[in-house]
């Protein structure tokens, strides 16, 4: 009975258990299908969510790289007009490429815009407030950095240039391209010792990997021959680099490159140099039609090798040729640069030059002022680029016989030269030398052979085998040999510095004609009357197939018409007389002419 109870009460607890059991479980059920469904559409979202904002990450990425590409452009722009790129046309293209490229970018991007525009356009007071502006707000350094840099190299100003790079390199001094140009600016602000130094450290390093990097040897070689160049150095120096960037330029560019172009000129500067004169011409003209075949940009690239060329020619009695290439050059580059360009003093004295050979006078002098004033103004009066203008600008008021003007300007470097430490150097010899023809023509004989001396002593001690450093002096102690009466010292120094120019392989130029008119004089005062008259024929001879109808031809027929009087060939005296007060009074009138102009 009682077991009966008791199996009762049991199956009615495990009845009650299993109704709740049951409904627990359906409980549990409907819990996870409710959280199964949540799960479901939370995935179904965050999927969603995830597609959504790849979506716009991409479409953020794509804006940024759209805008990146348009920046690219402007910096495409800036660097072709960074290197002058552009001429009088180019330059409205440019302004129009990269006012269509703004009108695109970005709102965020358009203060980069107009800094790139600014600077393109010289403008450096607008481009210095947008790169302040942009410097509140900019997180890329480097790239602010670099824009700064160019803006300072636009107007000319190398040694803020040189800061920035420095910025740069603190944060990247890996950065070998920004390394390159700061070697470079330094170069161009008459650093060249330090840029040559930094260089061939750099250079032997590279040289030592086990894979040396060839566009790295290539870019330190060029600067290392720019350094030679830039710094008054004896660019023969350079030959083991100039060969060393044209081979590697033939390896790394097509032959129709500006970097092949670039080193067929540094090549024809050496063979210049080393009066292989037939094939230095080959190689300028080789690098000149490469340049101006390189789109847009050979416009400017062209005008360095232009004033080259034109120097060549120059030296080879060509002055009608280098007169074309000089004046096309300085119209390339004001174009590009402006007037104010540190850039622009090269050019500038090298058309003086042709002026001067010309005998165009004034023009000259206005040419080596305006190259003063840009040296003094952007580089400073102790720069080599001061030094060079002012120093052919005192040999042309020699030659005009302004001696006050010639000399002061000549003491005054003299005193430069001092202050830099270098009493003894190759520009103190010639800035002795040239004091010393001061004297000369003022008839202080004794004063001016002891300058020539120094000059001289000088100069054998710093460059012992450079004859052509010598010859001028050689030649000015020979004037004054003759002046004194020593003429057979004076003859061995004429004939001597004449065997020196038909070694260069300049026996048929005006510096020939100088030569052999002062070989003339000394016959003269010898009474070697008919050895002074074949000798001023010549020269005559020489200057009228250069074309050198100047000063110092009326002086040449004018002595030429006085040896033949003495040899009693008036009638013949006279024609040339008469000739040479003809062109005397032609030229007074075109330099007339050339001063209202």
């Amino acid at each position: 009975m009682q077991l009966g109870i008791s199996l009762n009460k049991l199956i009615s607890a495990l009845s009650f258990s299993t109704e709740v059991w049951l409904s627990l479980l359906l409980g549990a059920i409907v819990t996870v299908v409710i959280a199964y469904i949540i799960y479901r559409i939370q995935k179904k979202e965050a999927k969603e969510h995830k597609q959504d904002h790849d979506a716009k990450l991409e479409e953020i990425k794509l804006l940024h790289q759209q805008d990146s590409e348009k920046i690219k452009v402007l910096y495409e722009l800036i660097l072709q007009s960074q290197k002058g790129s552009i001429g009088e046309v180019e330059a409205a293209v440019l302004e129009q490429k990269i006012e269509a490229a703004a009108d695109k970018i970005t709102e965020q991007d358009s203060d980069h815009a107009q800094a790139l525009k600014a600077i393109a356009e010289n403008d450096k007071e607008e481009a210095d407030n947008l790169l302040d502006k942009i410097s509140q707000q900019e997180h890329d350094l480097v790239e602010l950095y670099k824009l700064r840099a160019i803006n300072e190299y636009r107007n000319g100003y190398y040694s803020e240039e040189i800061k920035w790079y420095r910025k740069i390199i603190e944060l990247e001094p890996d950065n070998f391209d920004v390394f390159t140009k700061l070697l470079y600016a330094l170069s161009y602000a008459d650093r060249g010792q330090e840029a040559r130094e930094l260089a061939l450290k750099t250079l032997e390093t590279v040289e030592k990997d086990t894979s040396p990097d060839k566009n790295k040897i290539y870019n330190l070689s060029n600067v290392i021959i720019t350094t030679y160049s830039t710094a008054n150095d004896d660019f023969l120096q350079a030959e083991p680099y100039i060969y060393k960037a044209l081979d590697l330029a033939k390896q790394l560019h097509p032959e129709v490159s500006s970097e092949v172009g670039e080193a067929y000129n540094s090549l024809a500067i050496l063979l210049m140099r080393k009066h292989q004169l037939k094939e230095s011409e080959e190689f300028f003209l080789k690098a000149l039609s490469i340049k101006e075949n390189i789109d847009e940009k050979g416009s400017f690239e062209s005008a360095n090798v232009l004033s080259n060329l034109g120097h060549f020619y120059n030296k080879v009695g060509r002055y009608q040729d280098a007169l074309k290439c000089d004046e096309k050059a300085v119209k390339l580059r004001s174009a590009a640069l402006g007037d104010m360009h540190p850039l622009m003093i090269y050019p500038l004295v090298a058309l003086s030059d042709t002026y001067t050979w010309l005998g165009r006078f004034n023009e000259a002098e206005q040419g080596y002022l305006k190259a003063q004033n840009i040296a003094e103004t952007k580089l400073g009066l102790d720069s080599e680029s001061y030094f060079g203008p002012s120093f052919k600008l005192s040999i042309l008021y020699i030659r005009l016989k302004k001696y006050n003007e010639a000399e002061a300007i000549l003491e005054n470097l003299l005193e430069q030269e001092a202050n830099k430490g270098e009493s003894e150097s190759t520009n103190s010899a010639s800035l002795f030398e040239r004091l010393g023809c001061i004297k000369l023509d003022q008839n202080k004989l004794d004063e001016a052979e002891l300058l020539l001396r120094k000059a001289l002593k000088i100069f054998q001690k710093l460059t012992p085998d450079d004859e052509e450093m010598m010859l001028n002096t050689i030649h000015v102690l020979t004037r004054i040999n003759s002046e004194k009466g020593n003429y057979e010292e004076a003859l061995q120094g004429a004939i001597k510095v004449q065997e020196i120019l038909i070694k260069q392989g300049r026996a048929d130029t005006l510096d020939m004609a100088t030569v052999e008119s002062g070989l003339a004089n000394i016959y003269t005062k010898m009474e070697r009357w008919t050895d002074a008259e074949q000798i001023w024929s010549k020269v005559i001879s020489l200057c009228e197939e250069k074309e050198s109808y100047t000063l110092s031809l009326v002086k040449y027929m004018t002595h030429y018409a006085e040896t033949l009087e003495k040899l009693d060939k008036q009638s013949e005296a006279d024609t040339w007389k008469a000739k040479a007060e003809e062109l005397k009074t032609k030229l007074e009138e075109q330099n007339t002419k050339h001063t209202e102009i």
